[in-house]
C-alpha cells in the first residue's frame, strides 16, 4: 500500500511540476501528436510487415505513452485497443515483439474495463498452443528466456482479454479445449492464465 501511494504522490508532485514549466501549455498537444505517431506507426508497420524495427519502435513508443500516464478518451482507448489486439494476433510478428504487444495491449485494457469492445479469443487461443504446446505449430529457434518471457507476457495479456470476449464463447472455448486434456498427462496443459 505504501508504494503506491508513493507513486501516486510522485505522479502528482510530477504533474504540478510540469504544470510549472515555461511550456506546459504545448504538454497536451504534444502528448497527442507522440500518440498520434505511435498509433499510426504500428498500423502501417502491421500493414506492409515492417517487424523488425516498425512494429517495435511503434510499441515501445505506446508503452512509454502509458507509463506517462496521458489521459486517454474512450474512442482512442478503444482504437488503440483493436490495434494492439490486431498486433498481438499478427502471424507473423516475432516472440519478442509480440510480447511488447502484450504489455501494450494489457495496459490498455487495464484502464479500460468499462469498454464494450469485443476482441477474438480464437488467434489468442492459437498463440498460447504454439507456445505451450510447441509440436502443434511450426519449429521456432529462440531462446528458452525469450520463450519463457513470450508465455508469461501472452498469458497475462489473455486474462486480460477474458472479459472482452464474446458472451457466447465460453461452450466454443471449452470444446476448443477439451480434445487437449488427458487423464494421463495433465501437466502439458498448463496454459497460465
Amino acid at each position: 500500500v505504501s508504494s503506491a501511494m508513493h507513486r501516486a504522490s510522485r505522479h502528482s508532485e510530477e504533474a504540478a511540476l510540469n504544470r510549472a514549466l515555461p511550456y506546459a501549455a504545448s504538454l497536451p498537444a504534444e502528448a497527442a501528436a507522440s500518440l498520434d505517431a505511435a498509433a499510426s506507426g504500428l498500423r502501417t508497420a502491421l500493414a506492409i510487415g515492417d517487424f523488425q524495427r516498425g512494429a517495435p519502435h511503434a510499441l515501445r513508443q505506446l508503452a512509454l505513452h502509458l507509463q506517462r500516464k496521458h489521459d486517454l478518451a474512450d474512442q482512442e482507448r478503444r482504437a488503440l485497443i483493436l490495434d494492439a489486439h490486431a498486433a498481438v494476433c499478427h502471424a507473423d510478428l516475432p516472440a519478442s515483439t509480440r510480447a511488447e504487444a502484450c504489455v501494450v495491449l494489457s495496459g490498455l485494457l487495464r484502464r479500460g474495463k468499462h469498454l464494450n469492445v469485443s476482441l477474438g479469443w480464437r488467434p489468442l487461443w492459437r498463440l498460447l498452443l504454439a507456445a505451450h504446446l510447441p509440436e502443434h505449430g511450426p519449429v521456432s529457434y529462440e531462446s528458452r528466456s525469450v520463450a519463457a518471457s513470450h508465455r508469461v507476457e501472452l498469458a497475462r495479456c489473455v486474462a486480460r482479454c477474458r472479459s472482452h470476449f464474446a458472451a457466447g464463447e465460453a461452450q466454443a472455448m471449452l470444446d476448443a479445449a477439451e480434445p487437449l486434456l488427458c487423464p494421463h498427462d495433465a501437466s502439458r496443459f498448463f496454459l497460465g492464465a
